[in-house]
């Protein structure tokens, strides 16, 4: 099968971690494809994130958030994805046998989020990604009444800040600009079709073999390498947890550039009401225009809830008038809440980059410059991202 591939990877999802995947890889010389059931790119996850990056904050499961928390959701989780439950149980078993398991995993996400910095920083200062990041930095507000106008100074007393610089910006629009980028690059796109199946055969010796990605209407895809970029459609090959949270945007009103009366404050976590109700503010730039996105809850489903199951959180802000967008998205978190990126179990040419969780747009870079280095240099995938650590559906529904 490989001297019929057309391309050197097949990169499954446009979204945020597809496309700085497509990036990575044709940057590094590969011929690259890219397909997806939306005609545009950042249809799905990636349409509305809160955007920030940050570097220090990202973990895994046990250092970033209990299951347990999700209140009335554990209930759907125990009863509807018993194939998470066990790999989270056993991640579990591990971090309390091995104590240093969770410190080495820490240490690899956050390396993956300076990753994420640095690049963001350097795509600004060429002109790669002109005016989507501004750089700033993160608080903590507390003791406050809602609803609340970030803008107000009189909330500085009710806020401290985190020691590390952050970013913020829309993932739509690098996907946007990232798209752009790729084409001049000579990548394909394949959008408005979704993939139908993986036609696969099997080796004796090298496992099984992803001869094409057959699409709808769209023909079949031969590359040599299939790397899927899913997010909840991850589930198929690995258990992920779809957990939805809502956002809505507003068009700033305020007279400084940053929040609190500041020129320079562009992300707040918000006082949680209850068991999955964390929220957060932040403050984004698109060239030159500035919105306020207020982004927060933890709902188990199958299926988008509606902004009414979210309550009181899609009204804790005023003062910045009607929403320009309201969105409901979902997060797919992986049995540990880090990544997976590598070679899929049993498949001789089948990668995955997933499970970002809540981080995707801090550690899509990362993800990509992980997954770069193993198909073009074969280097080995760190542990913690490796799949390697989960059992996988060989033949995927």
């Amino acid at each position: 099968w490989a001297p019929m591939a057309r391309f050197d990877a097949a990169v499954v999802g446009a979204g945020i971690v597809g496309l700085t995947t497509a990036y990575r890889l044709s940057r590094a010389g590969l011929r690259v494809c890219v397909l997806d059931r939306a005609s545009r790119v950042a249809s799905h996850s990636s349409h509305m994130s809160a955007g920030q990056i940050e570097p220090v904050r990202v973990d895994h499961l046990i250092e970033y958030g209990n299951p347990a928390e999700l209140g009335a959701g554990i209930a759907t989780v125990l009863r509807e994805h018993p194939r998470w439950v066990r790999d989270y149980l056993g991640y579990r078993l591990k971090t309390l046998l091995d104590p240093a398991l969770s410190a080495s995993m820490t240490h690899d996400i956050r390396a993956l989020g300076s990753v994420a910095m640095k690049t963001a920083a350097e795509w600004a200062d060429s002109g790669v990604a002109p005016g989507i990041f501004r750089f700033g930095r993160s608080s903590i507000l507390s003791g406050c009444d809602f609803p609340l106008d970030p803008c107000s100074p009189e909330l500085l007393r009710h806020v401290s800040f985190r020691p590390h610089p952050i970013a913020t910006g829309s993932p739509r629009h690098l996907c946007i600009r990232l798209e752009e980028l790729c084409r001049e690059q000579g990548v394909e796109f394949k959008l408005g079709h979704a993939v139908s199946r993986l036609r696969l055969k099997e080796d004796g010796e090298r496992g099984t073999v992803v001869d094409a990605v057959e699409t709808e209407g769209g023909g079949a895809v031969h590359a040599s390498r299939v790397v899927m970029c899913l997010g909840a459609d991850s589930d198929r090959y690995f258990p992920h947890l779809a957990i939805y949270g809502m956002i809505r945007e507003f068009k700033y009103s305020g007279k400084t550039r940053g929040m609190f009366g500041t020129e320079d404050v562009l992300m707040a976590t918000l006082p949680k009401l209850g068991p999955g109700q964390q929220a957060y503010v932040c403050l984004l730039e698109n060239e030159g225009e500035l919105t306020l996105r207020l982004g927060g809850g933890g709902i188990v489903a199958s299926s988008p809830p509606p902004l009414a199951a979210f309550g009181q959180l899609a009204t804790r802000l005023c003062g910045h008038g009607k929403p320009l967008e309201d969105w409901v998205g979902c997060r797919a978190v992986s049995a540990d809440g880090a990544p997976i990126v590598g070679l899929v179990n049993g498949f001789e040419n089948l990668f995955t980059n997933c499970g970002q969780s809540f981080w995707g747009w801090t550690l899509s870079y990362g993800c990509a410059e992980v997954l770069t280095a193993l198909l073009v240099d074969a280097q080995p995938v760190p542990a913690t991202f490796d799949p390697k650590r989960f059992r996988v559906r060989k033949q995927p529904p």
